[in-house]
């Protein structure tokens, strides 16, 4: 299968930015299995040719909705404990804004030495970071107890912004960092003429299509498809620190009547083990949104 590139899910980032560099953490790297043989299919709807078809009218279904507000509680658990974050997303075309608070638990004297964005040194280093965060350097002081943080993550169309509010300089991020699946309705767009049906699957008496695509670098992307609704499952993938991340999307319900449908619940795991779940409070279908909500240099705290 060639490399193919493709456009940054607008709606990744902002989770997955926070999940991907908590699990880096947490669970040592494994290199992802590859793919057993691909199977024989029956002369049904099941070949690549009839899925790829399918996938196109769910992507064409996403892409027609004007914008969107979803709430959504991301629970983690870090080096330093569980953390929650509620956090209010909206859409609109490829753009997306994240408007969140985290809560931080209480941080160890020395800081987060060897956690996510630290230095060598022990010294915090991370985008939530303040001005006096090197004071919980290595060798002593005080525990710092548990705040809320907020923080705004904007992908105006072609690059993604981080800032909060002890922070407020915009920070790049870089846009491979996008990759970190969070929406079942983004993934369909890895999917397209030259990718694979690896194979079919039985899990628990439910039949899936397991599809091979790739992300921007090339890299495999394998989704788990129910064979009887058409929904993504599940999705596998490789993290930059060379782990397995999972995503295990559950608990579908339509955005309207006879609209597309979206997961509540999202599991997602690095290589085998549990590192956090988000759960969607309530989704709205909106209008046009102005353009200044993706306006990172507009944001204020």
């Amino acid at each position: 299968m060639r490399p193919r590139m493709k456009r940054i899910p607008a709606l990744l980032t902002p989770f997955c930015i926070l999940t991907a560099a908590y699990a880096a953490e947490t669970v040592p790297p494994t290199a992802v299995a590859p793919a057993p043989a691909a199977v024989a299919e029956s002369a049904d709807a099941g070949t690549m040719p009839a899925i790829f078809r399918r996938a196109q009218v769910r992507r064409e279904e996403y892409a027609g909705i004007a914008g969107l507000t979803i709430e959504q509680q991301l629970t983690m658990l870090t080096p330093m404990g569980k953390s929650q974050q509620n956090a209010v997303i909206r859409r609109k075309g490829d753009k997306f804004r994240l408007d969140g608070v985290m809560r931080v638990p209480t941080l160890p004297p020395g800081g987060m030495s060897g956690g996510p964005g630290a230095s060598p040194g022990g010294a915090q280093s991370s985008p939530f970071a303040g001005p006096n965060a090197s004071q919980q350097g290595p060798g002593g002081g005080p525990s710092v107890p548990p705040q809320d943080l907020k923080f705004t993550v904007i992908f105006d169309g072609r690059r993604t912004w981080m800032l909060n509010q002890n922070n407020t300089a915009p920070r790049q991020i870089p846009n491979e960092a996008s990759m970190r699946h969070q929406s079942e309705g983004d993934l369909w767009m890895f999917i397209d003429e030259s990718s694979d049906l690896t194979r079919t699957e039985n899990v628990k008496g439910t039949e899936y299509y397991v599809v091979e695509g790739s992300d921007e670098k090339g890299l495999p992307i394998f989704l788990w498809i129910d064979r009887q609704d058409f929904l993504i499952r599940k999705a596998e993938f490789q993290d930059p620190q060379g782990g397995r991340m999972t995503f295990q999307y559950s608990d579908y319900q339509p955005l309207f009547q006879g609209g597309p449908a979206l997961p509540r619940t999202t599991e997602v795991l690095r290589d085998g083990r549990s590192v956090s779940t988000v759960q969607v409070r309530n989704i709205r279908v909106e209008g046009d949104l102005p353009d200044d909500v993706f306006d990172f240099k507009k944001v204020q705290f």
